[in-house]
Order: structure tokens, then sequence, then C-alpha cells
């Protein structure tokens, strides 16, 4: 085993630790849910063969940021700057590590997306169509947020390899 293996348990540990804090489950029990998920076999495996699966701190950061906004509009919170904080700083260390994950954190935000406007559509009786449009943008405004800097996350990671892409095109002619 390298150093990698070794020492990528630390910030993996430290991403589920604050995802469970997130949750709001108390810091021994989060404590414990960041060692088993660093340390679980998944981890362990694909370190060997693949760099950029190993780095799974962006799972549970990404995660974290869709559940603020989830719960956010969920719970009808006022947006507070500290909640838009943290969603700018977890969707922005979540895509440090490789696209692969950030693929599945886009399909998850557009799921939660979705959900959350069908809940807003079903909670919102007795308004009209343009007061619901208003609600539902000032309400969404949060995962919408997650959403875009998912994806602008993911286009930060691919640009290197579609310019690198481009130039062996222009070498070989094609």
């Amino acid at each position: 085993i390298h150093i990698f293996s070794i020492l990528k348990v630390v910030p993996i540990a430290i991403a589920a630790f604050i995802l469970a804090r997130i949750l709001g489950i108390n810091r021994l029990i989060s404590f414990g849910i960041g060692l088993i998920f660093s340390l679980n076999t998944f981890n362990l495996i694909r370190a060997e063969g693949h760099f950029f699966l190993a780095l799974t701190w962006s799972l549970p950061l990404g995660i974290a940021a869709i559940f603020i906004a989830f719960k956010q509009v969920h719970k009808d919170l006022p947006r507070s700057g500290r909640d838009i904080g943290a969603v700018i700083s977890l969707c922005s260390l979540s895509f440090l590590s490789g696209f692969y994950y950030t693929f599945f954190l886009i399909i998850f935000a557009i799921t939660t997306l979705v959900y959350l406007v069908i809940f807003i559509i079903l909670n919102a009786a007795k308004i009209t169509f343009f007061g619901r449009v208003k609600n539902s943008l000032r309400l969404l405004s949060l995962p919408i947020l997650v959403l875009i800097l998912f994806i602008l996350g993911l286009f930060i990671q691919t640009f290197p390899i579609l310019v690198r892409s481009k130039r062996i095109l222009n070498l070989t002619g094609l």
C-alpha cells in the first residue's frame, strides 16, 4: 500500500464527519461514521487501481450541500448568509476530486430539485400562478445554486481534458 492509500483516509473521514454533523448526529457517532466510511473496502481497494475513484470525499461534501439546500426549502426556512456560504464552500470542496463523482452529485441534485418543485406545487394552494412562480423561485434559489455550482465544477474539472483533446485533434489533422 502506498502513501496515498494511507493519507487519503483523513480527508474522507473529515468529509463524512462534516456530513454527519450537518445531518444532526452527535460528535462521537459522527467521528465513528467518518472512520467507517473512510476505512470501508471500497475506499481501500479503489485507491490501488483508480486514483480518482478513491477520492470519495466529494460525495459526503456534495450531499451535505444538497441537504442544506433541501432543508431550507422543505422547512420553508429563510435563506441565510451562513447557508449560502456553507453551500458554496461545500460544493467547491466537493469538486476538488475527480469528475466521476460530480456526475452522481449532479444527478442527485436534479432529482432533489424535481422533488422540491413537486413539493412546492403541491403545497401552494390558494395562491395565484404568478405567486407560485415567485414563491418557487425564492424558495428554490439555494438548490438551483447547488446545481449550478456542481455543473460549474464539472466544467472546471473537464476543461483541461477538452482543451488537451482539441490540441491532439489539431496535431493529427482531424
